[in-house]
């Protein structure tokens, strides 16, 4: 899933053609699902889960320097998600 996400995260950050930084942005995608996972948000292989991701992995990126809390937007579509995942309710 790591190459599929990889493409939307340079085009997102303008970086298409440079190749220098993608082993990097492999480990930030593979970080941010595993990250997703531990939340109970388990991404699949669809366009929404995909762009989740890549909109995390790109934030996180951009501002790795700053002392920003996380966007609302990006608060919203996390949470939004997790409601969305078939939760096991059974006790």
């Amino acid at each position: 899933m790591k190459e599929l996400i990889l493409p939307l995260v340079k085009a997102r950050l303008g970086r298409t053609n440079d190749n220098r930084l993608d082993g990097y942005f492999r480990e930030r995608i593979a970080a941010a699902i595993e990250t997703f996972e531990g939340e109970g948000i388990h991404i699949k292989t669809k366009a929404s889960d995909m762009m989740l991701v890549c909109d995390q992995v790109c934030w996180d990126y951009s501002n790795r320097d700053k002392n920003e809390a996380e966007p609302q937007w990006l608060k919203e579509k996390k949470k939004n998600r997790f409601l969305r995942e078939p939760h096991n309710h059974d006790s």
